[in-house]
Order: C-alpha cells, then structure tokens, then sequence
C-alpha cells in the first residue's frame, strides 16, 4: 500500500492594492506569489493602459483583456515585475470586462478594467444640433424656421402635448410657410460621439401646397466635430460614485427642465416643502404656488436612487418596470399614461447603478405632465454624466 499524499487544496487570496483589487488563485498552499500593482482602470476607448503584477520566483506569464467586441492577448514576458501596455479600440463596448494573468503553476491573478466611451452627454449634442437647424434649412431649402417656445402649442399647456400625439422630441419650429412645424429628435449614432437627427414636417390640418420645395421627412449624421462640441477624454467613474442629494434638481433646474415642454415656463418657481435622505436615497417634494393663471395642484415628488453596482440598480428597475422602453436619450423608462384627467402620472427611469423616480398629481391632462417628467428625468442623467457617469448607450 503506497504512501498517502498531503491533500493540497487550492487557495483564494483576495489582494487590494491603493483601489485595485485582484483575486489570486493559486494551485497549491505557499506557492502564491504573483499579485497586481496597478492597472489603469476607467480609462477611455482609443486610450492606453497598463498592467503591472510581481510575481516571485521569477516565471512566465501572459494574459488576456476580455472586452468586446474583440479580446486582447498579453504577450508572454518573464521576470519578477512585469507589465503590459496596449491601446484600447475606440470600438470597445463601454463597460466592466474580466483581465487574466496566468503565471502557469504560480497562480493566476483575475482583475477587471473599466471601460468607458468618449462622448458628450446626449443633451448637450441635442442643444447642438437644434441650434444649428434653422441655419441648415436655410442653406438647404431656403425655409425660415423660427422655435416655438413653451407657451406655444396646445391649449396653453406648451409643446407637451405634442410630445403625447408626434412622440419625443428635442426641438420644435414653425415653418415659413403657413400652418407647418418642424420638429427634431436626435439620438446617438452608431459610436458615442455621432448622432442621428430625425426632422419631421408637421402640417397643420392641410398637406403640403402644390410645388413645396421646402424641408422634408428626413434622417441626416452630425458629430462631435461639425456640432463643435469636444468630446469628454476624462477618466470617468463609470458608475455614479457621487452622493445621490447631488442630483436632486434645485428650484430652478427642476423649472427649466420642466419648462421645455410646459406653458408654466417664465411662471412662479416652484418651492420645495419637504426634503430627505442622504448619500444613497434623497427625495424632494416640489410645489407650485397658486396664481391667478395656475392652479395649485402641481406636486411633484422625487426620489433619487444610488446602487452599489449596476446589476442591483437593473434587478430593483425590471421589478418596478417590466416591460419598460428606452427614451430617445437611451435610458429606460415607465411611461406615463397618455389619458386625460389621470391625476397622478408617475415615472420611472435607470440609468447605470442610477434609479429616479417621480409623480406629479395635477388636474392638467397626464398628457401635459410626460414631456415634463421626462426632461426632469434626463436633467438628472446628464448632470450625472457630467460628474463621471458612463452615458446610456
């Protein structure tokens, strides 16, 4: 009967150097000797990073960068301190990707690298594109076009009724010739710093007068470069890293953002009457006063939702929201009923590890109050984004 061998189980040692963090495994006890010293994570698509790991005894290594849509290999290197430079694709897939170094019987070493996209935030291109629309029809179908502004629309409530009967939108314009509109969207093309602008011509209980040579249904590219805008090269967060009382809108936020799509722009600032919350959760109620004009029934509440990660943050929004589309400016929301005389609408959006929530009970139409919950909404997401959030696309 031959002699029995010491049972060797394997050993996980979780290693955090400064905020990197990596999980050695290695094949026997008291083999264990290789583990991270930095790693350049976020960092930005069409950047460099770097990896550096010591292992002892000296020994070979390689590795593998897993990100889509391509993997990167590492090259085999032996030695006692070894590292890796590359450049990220500017095509790579925005996101937390796994990062393998294998030193053959001395253990692997598991990290992960952020990766996050260069862009700008989808309303700062929007307000971009909008600006420069009037100029291009000009140039292109010698049409004047002047925005209409928020008391502008149906019935006085503003352009949110429009909203409800053409869909979302980030502009509107009256056209130079009689009883047509022409309204804009834009979304993000097929990389973070394209987008795609949709124009649509709107008449006015008549269609186009025989011989129109004016602006047409139509879906033109614009970028960073011809809007002017500079794209953001910062290392982001990827996730919202910030506290959640940060993104609650003030007075004035929460008016402008509203006011885009409601005649109650240039109108009373609302007040907040109760406040809550802290690094995780804040929620504010909103109130607008009473005038001769406006009815006191505009209450709002809104509540801002921080995740420990982005997995968390999906799980609690598919709960509250199944079945739930994405906006124009690529977050998911719960939309609001578009009957008239609902009293209470209710919203519900994600973004990232990013949860807002809000209702606004009113007598106006539900169909006044969605275009304005919505740009509150995305005032939200873009003040994020601002502060380091990865944008939803």
């Amino acid at each position: 009967m031959g002699v029995r061998k010491p049972f060797m189980k394997s050993v996980v040692v979780v290693v955090v150097v400064g905020t990197l963090i990596g999980v050695l495994i290695t094949p026997g006890a008291g083999r264990a000797t290789v583990s991270p010293i930095s790693l350049t994570t976020p960092v930005v698509a069409g950047s460099y990073a770097s990896l550096i790991v010591v292992v002892s005894p000296h020994t070979r290594c390689m590795g593998l960068v897993r990100y889509k849509p391509r993997s990167i290999a590492l090259s085999a290197k032996t030695g006692g301190r070894i590292g890796w430079r590359w450049r990220v694709g500017r095509n790579t897939k925005p996101g937390i990707w796994p990062v393998v170094v294998s030193c053959g019987k001395y253990g692997t070493l598991r990290m992960h690298i952020t990766i996050v996209a260069e862009s700008v935030p989808l309303r700062d291109a929007a307000k971009a594109v909008c600006a420069r629309a009037p100029a291009r029809v000009m140039a292109r179908y010698a049409t004047q076009l002047t925005p209409m502004t928020q008391q502008a629309g149906v019935r006085g409530y503003g352009l949110g009724p429009m909203v409800a009967e053409y869909g979302e939108f980030d502009c509107a314009f009256q056209s130079s010739f009689p009883n047509s509109m022409y309204i804009v969207s834009v979304k993000r093309g097929t990389d973070p710093c394209t987008f795609s602008a949709t124009a649509r011509v709107i008449w006015i209980n008549l269609a186009a007068p025989s011989g129109y040579t004016g602006p047409v249904n139509e879906t033109y590219s614009e970028d960073c470069k011809s809007l002017g805008l500079r794209a953001n090269r910062r290392v982001s967060t990827y996730l919202y890293k910030g506290e959640a009382t940060r993104l609650v809108p003030t007075v004035r936020e929460f008016a402008a953002d509203a006011g885009r799509f409601w005649g109650q722009a240039g109108g009373p600032l609302p007040r907040i009457t109760s406040r809550s919350g802290g690094a995780l959760l804040a929620t504010v109620r909103y109130e607008y006063p009473p005038t001769p004009h406006w009815r006191s029934d505009g209450i709002s509440t809104l509540t801002v939702t921080i995740f420990p990660t982005e997995a968390e943050a999906r799980a609690s929004f598919a709960r509250a929201c199944a079945g739930c589309s994405p906006s124009s400016h690529g977050y998911k929301v719960r939309r609001p009923s578009a009957a008239y005389g609902a009293p209470t609408v209710f919203l519900l959006g994600a973004c990232r590890n990013l949860m807002v929530q809000m209702t606004w009970t009113a007598l106006y139409p539900s169909t006044v109050i969605a275009a304005p919950l919505l740009a509150v909404a995305d005032g939200i997401f873009t003040k994020a984004e601002r502060l380091g959030m990865a944008g939803c696309f």
